[in-house]
């Protein structure tokens, strides 16, 4: 078997696969998990609500995958922060001189 009819094979497992439970892949839940746990987060939501607001607002359960995306959104999002450290460090250019009418002036 050549690795691109495994790939292709891979690709193509159903959902709740042990493959995708081993890589944590938002497959590892078969869409009947997926819709149970949002009626359960929909629930816990309602009841917050319905009681006022008062307490922590209730957290969602953690579906497969989330650790994953939280880990490459942080690193785009520190990725972005030191890009912009660096432009904000680097040398401005100087201001081009004008004369009294806003032109720029030869020097």
């Amino acid at each position: 078997m050549t690795p691109r009819k495994a790939g292709v094979l891979a690709m193509h497992l159903p959902p709740g696969a042990q493959t995708w439970v081993a890589l944590g892949h938002d497959a590892a839940w078969t869409n009947a998990e997926h819709l149970a746990a949002l009626q359960v987060d929909v629930a816990q939501l309602a009841n917050w609500q319905r009681g006022g607001g008062e307490g922590p607002k209730p957290k969602p359960i953690s579906r497969p995958g989330d650790d994953l995306r939280a880990t490459i959104r942080g690193r785009a999002i520190e990725a972005k922060a030191k890009a912009f450290l660096a432009r904000q460090s680097a040398p401005q250019p100087t201001a081009r001189k004008r004369d009294a009418r806003g032109r720029f002036v030869k020097e």
